[in-house]
Parts: C-alpha cells; sequence; structure tokens
C-alpha cells in the first residue's frame, strides 16, 4: 500500500474536505455549473495525456465511449496545450509557459493549476477566464508531474471510473521537442496512481490499452 493523502480513505465531499482541511466545492461547483450540472458518478473521465502514443487516435473516439445502450457524454480532462488540438471538458496545467499561452490565447475552457502557479500568474497580470486553484493535502504532491495532477482532479469530482491514456513516460511529448530537462518517471506514475486508489473510496484508474481502442479491466 502506498501512502495515503488523507489519514484515512474517503468516501464523500464531506469527509474528503474534513481531512483535507480546504473547502473544496469551489472547484467542483463551478465545473458542475459550467457543465450545465451534467457531471455525474457514473459518467466516464478520461485523462488523456501527451504522450506519443496518441499521435494518431482520434479523441473525438472518447466523447461517447460506453457499451450501454443509451450512452452518456463522457467526462475528459487534458494536459497543458490539448486544447491546441481538441476541445476537452478541463484542462490541468502548471508549467508558466503554458499558463502564460492558455491566457494569451484567451482559453474558455476551465483550466486548474496548483495554488502557487495559480497566484503567480495573477500576480503577472495575466487573466485565464474559468481559473481554479489546486490545493494540495502534502506537500510531496507539489512534485507531481502534470498528468498526475489531473487524474487527481478526476479523483477530486468523485467519478468513479478515470481511465487514462498516453502516458508513457520518458522524454517525448506530442507538443513539444525532447528539452534534455522533462522527463516522466513511470514508476513514480504508477505510485502516485496506488495513492490515490488508496486514498478514495470505491474508485478504480485504468489504462488505456496500447492501442486505444479499449479500456482494460
Amino acid at each position: 500500500m502506498a501512502d495515503r493523502l488523507f489519514p484515512v480513505s474517503v468516501a464523500n465531499r464531506k469527509q474528503l474536505e474534513l481531512y483535507y482541511n480546504k473547502n473544496i466545492h469551489e472547484i467542483t461547483d463551478h465545473l458542475k455549473v459550467w457543465h450545465g450540472y451534467l457531471l455525474h458518478p457514473s459518467q466516464q473521465c478520461f485523462v488523456v495525456g501527451n504522450g506519443t502514443s496518441r499521435k494518431n487516435f482520434d479523441l473525438n473516439e472518447l466523447r461517447y465511449c460506453s457499451k450501454e445502450r443509451y450512452k452518456r457524454r463522457s467526462f475528459i480532462v487534458g494536459c497543458n496545450y490539448i486544447y491546441k488540438e481538441f476541445d476537452v471538458d478541463l484542462i490541468v496545467a502548471q508549467d508558466t509557459k503554458v499558463l502564460f499561452d492558455l491566457a494569451k490565447d484567451k482559453v474558455k475552457t476551465p483550466v486548474c493549476a496548483p495554488l502557487l502557479k495559480y497566484n503567480w500568474l495573477l500576480d503577472n497580470n495575466k487573466k485565464i477566464e474559468n481559473f481554479y486553484p489546486i490545493r494540495f493535502p502534502t506537500f510531496e504532491m507539489s512534485r507531481w508531474k502534470t498528468g498526475e495532477l489531473a487524474l487527481y482532479m478526476g479523483c477530486l469530482l468523485g467519478f468513479r471510473v478515470v481511465r487514462y491514456i498516453a502516458f508513457d513516460g520518458g522524454t517525448e511529448c506530442v507538443h513539444r521537442e525532447v528539452d534534455g530537462v522533462s522527463n516522466i518517471d513511470l514508476k513514480k506514475t504508477q505510485y502516485r496512481i496506488q495513492q490515490l486508489l488508496d486514498s478514495f473510496e470505491n474508485i478504480k484508474i485504468n489504462k488505456f490499452e496500447d492501442n486505444l481502442r479499449k479500456p482494460s479491466l
């Protein structure tokens, strides 16, 4: 078992806020309003990374990716520059250049960023229209990568199943050249996913298969 993010595994928002020691309704309630109160725990949630394994994948296939007879629209969380190619439901970003570009491009999609980066952007007189801070329950989370924080947001929003794609690890990314600095350690990512599983009750976090056509169970 990995270290929990809270003293116990939490089952609902009231319990979460107790151990989080903060109100989190600002993010969750605003996102529900933005999406017309259509968010529901049973709704499929996809977190899309920027690994090169999705280069030839049509992200539109995720919109109603369900075996149910009456298909519910999926909720899609994307990272960083994904807004340039696909209209997601929530963007998670923390790189300063990405945040500047989000402001410059007047992105209307809700954006979440760690509290320090959120305050930093405001201090630099930059504005993102629908912008919310992510508050960490542990200092260690300040070291989490953007994709890992996007998975965390899926958990905070109360989805029962979160599926992620294109978390490839390594140095390659669809939106930037290899810079000799960025490098995702998949072992750390798997550990942090286990932390999320140990911290939130009744949640499943599954990886989309390598062919990006069917989810693992």
